[in-house]
């Protein structure tokens, strides 16, 4: 991140992905992304935060990425399916960007994603992003 860190934007916090509901936008994310970064948090693998709104106690929505000079922080959705599946807390930082005018976009439950296999796509990733395993 350039010049501030994460907690100069929000709080940091760590959910438990079974006890709350983490909603998004995206319908589909790429099976050999959330594979790759299941194994990197197998691996002890150290992730940007993913940013979150909290509409209640047992509701986060996933937003659009906030610092558009950071590179590493796309929107979360991957990680996010990546730590519900490995039944890992989620690093995610709170934002003050408020859904509630527009909520209906934010209506996938992270569980619900379908995976999609685009192996063309990761391979662009990951020749942008060395941290992809």
């Amino acid at each position: 991140m350039n010049q501030k860190s994460y907690k100069d934007l929000g709080e940091i916090i760590e959910l438990d992905l079974e006890q709350v509901d983490l909603l998004g936008f995206q319908e589909e994310v790429v099976e050999e992304v959330v594979n790759s970064i299941i194994k990197g948090i197998k691996q002890g693998g150290n992730f940007p935060p993913v940013f979150v709104t909290k509409v209640d106690e047992k509701t986060y929505t996933i937003n659009c990425k906030q610092d558009p000079s950071d590179d590493s922080n796309r929107g979360g959705h991957h990680r996010a399916l990546a730590h519900y599946k490995t039944k890992t807390r989620l690093k995610c930082l709170i934002t003050a960007y408020n859904p509630a005018e527009n909520l209906s976009r934010f209506s996938i439950h992270i569980k619900d994603c379908k995976l999609k296999k685009d192996p063309e796509w990761y391979k662009l990733i990951k020749l942008e992003d060395k941290r992809y395993r």
